[in-house]
């Protein structure tokens, strides 16, 4: 397997990072670029079964009330960016979605869930819904291990628990879901 990380004192582009992901012993990793360098995750059952409810969730949703598409382990890649992340679901607005196929997503979704995965510090999940928040996500679903989810939105901060319901406010309007489902027993 080739080594696909750079020297620590160099960044890696978008395009560089774009001809790794390329290669074909990079084709079945979980690679993403941020801030200059590449990062792999392995995700576990438990991520897997969360990702697999919020992705069903949404598209039920989206099914009756059509506004927008909801995708899964969908490489975002802005224009300049040393970022290249991967959210675990999103949604992305109709009136926005730029999508052509076999495509990179070239917006900023409106939705976006990340499911901490072992290997995630909680620092980073606050980093990543900051780089989303400050390029125009609407709204923001930190999923923790712990049994807590964090929902941002440009000027909110809540942290909802198993007795609490996670709604979709003003981005989707009457999506709720209580926290507690969230959790697998």
């Amino acid at each position: 397997m080739a080594d696909i990380t750079a020297p620590a004192q160099e960044r890696i582009t978008q395009a560089e990072f774009n001809r790794l992901l390329a290669l074909p012993e990079n084709q079945d990793r979980h690679l993403e670029l941020w801030n200059g360098e590449i990062i792999e995750t392995t995700p576990r059952r438990f991520h897997a079964i969360i990702q697999n409810l919020f992705a069903a969730l949404f598209y039920n949703y989206l099914q009756k009330n059509p506004i927008g598409t909801s995708y899964t382990e969908f490489q975002i890649q802005l224009e300049n960016e040393d970022y290249a992340p991967i959210p675990d679901v999103c949604i992305v607005l109709k009136e926005r979605d730029e999508l052509s196929a076999n495509d990179f997503l070239r917006v900023m979704p409106d939705v976006v869930v990340e499911i901490q995965s072992p290997d995630q510090s909680d620092r980073f999940m606050q980093e990543k819904a900051d780089y989303y928040l400050q390029r125009g996500c609407r709204m923001v679903i930190l999923v923790y291990e712990k049994p807590v989810v964090e929902v941002l939105t440009p000027t909110t901060r809540d942290l909802l628990l198993p007795g609490d319901t996670l709604s979709g406010g003003d981005v989707l309007p009457d999506f709720s879901l209580e926290v507690a489902r969230i959790f697998p027993d």
